[in-house]
């Protein structure tokens, strides 16, 4: 599957099926161009992902995944299986789109954008 082929299908409240989301993501951890992936938001539907991930495939992979809530099951996963580093923090729902209108969305993204453009202390630096 490539990136174009990605969101052509609904399954269930997701954009895509469970098969399709995680090689999506393996496809987007695998690229060189991308430094780092936010997950949009949390929800069971990350856990779906967990039997369809290929770990061999991602254990040189040095970017983080970001987010937190169910997503959470997803990080410790790919680190503990493919010892992928992850950041636990704001999604693009809980975070970025409530920044400008809520005071600790907006620290807790400008936090992680500080991290990620190594303008603080950076462990994966």
């Amino acid at each position: 599957m490539t990136s174009q082929e990605y969101g052509k299908h609904s399954y269930l409240f997701s954009s895509d099926t469970p098969a399709r989301r995680a090689a999506a993501l393996t496809e987007l951890l695998l690229d060189p161009e991308i430094r780092a992936i936010i997950a949009a938001r949390g929800a069971y539907g990350s856990l779906e992902l967990l039997r369809f991930m290929k770990f061999g495939k991602l254990r040189k992979v040095n970017k983080p995944l970001i987010g937190f809530s169910d997503v959470t099951g997803l990080l410790l996963a790919l680190y503990a299986k493919a010892g992928l580093r992850s950041i636990h923090g704001p999604t693009i729902e809980s975070g970025f789109s409530k920044m400008m209108q809520e005071p600790l969305a907006r620290q807790s993204c400008d936090a992680l954008i500080a991290l990620l453009t190594h303008t603080v202390f950076n462990p994966y630096a």
